[in-house]
């Protein structure tokens, strides 16, 4: 972002570059610990609210090299590693509130966040595509379409989704996404007609869809 813009193609393929940049590297550090790649994913999310025109482009990336769409997620109570919040400030910067001045001399004296208007005024909604009603459109529609179910990348995505929102997304929808969690342990227990199963039969199919079921049942239990 110099002062002098770039002219608009070599813009749009700066952020192309840099699309595929964060991606690759995303891929390299879960392949060890997904949770590698949580600092990765509060650059790109920084960078998909201030760069114009990069969630088109970043989406189209992610779209192309993984099939898979992008799930929202909102704050959970604990750390990724289960800590608990130190204190409220340290969630509330978590929640992406600032701080309304720079502390100096008095050390002592807390530095109060903004308000919620002062927050409100400064912060904008995400892209739709990267926006809470994505996931339940990704879900409901990767469970119509069998074709897509029997192949092992679905089942992944699928406990992918359920790893990252699952939990949250029974607050927010309550039943109605307990009858998707059925239509999904169906799939990977039983089968659907003419024994077909979410993930294939392949060694591949059934490792990912033996972490859906687990994953699945983990849910539920949460919510009892």
């Amino acid at each position: 972002m110099p002062p002098q813009r770039h002219p608009p193609m070599l813009y749009t393929g700066l952020l192309s570059s840099l699309a595929k940049a964060i991606l690759l590297q995303a891929e390299a550090e879960v392949t060890a610990e997904k949770k590698a790649a949580v600092p990765l994913s509060q650059v790109a999310f920084t960078l998909l609210d201030r760069l114009q025109n990069f969630p088109e482009i970043f989406f189209a990336k992610l779209v192309q090299r993984c099939g898979g769409w992008p799930i929202p997620c909102g704050l959970p109570t604990v750390d990724f590693d289960g800590r608990p919040w130190t204190d409220e400030a340290e969630r509330i910067k978590m929640m992406g509130y600032r701080r309304t001045a720079i502390q100096n001399d008095d050390a002592d004296k807390p530095v109060p966040p903004e308000t919620i208007v002062e927050y409100m005024n400064r912060a904008r909604p995400m892209h739709p595509m990267f926006q809470l009603p994505r996931c339940w459109t990704w879900v409901s529609r990767i469970l119509c379409d069998r074709v897509l179910l029997e192949s092992p990348v679905a089942a992944q995505l699928i406990y992918t989704a359920l790893d990252v929102l699952g939990s949250h997304a029974l607050e927010v929808w309550g039943h109605q996404w307990v009858k998707l969690l059925e239509m999904i342990y169906t799939g990977v227990t039983v089968g659907f007609a003419e024994g077909k199963f979410i993930g294939g039969t392949t060694a591949v199919g059934n490792s990912a869809r033996t972490r859906v079921q687990i994953e699945v049942e983990r849910i539920m239990a949460e919510a009892r």
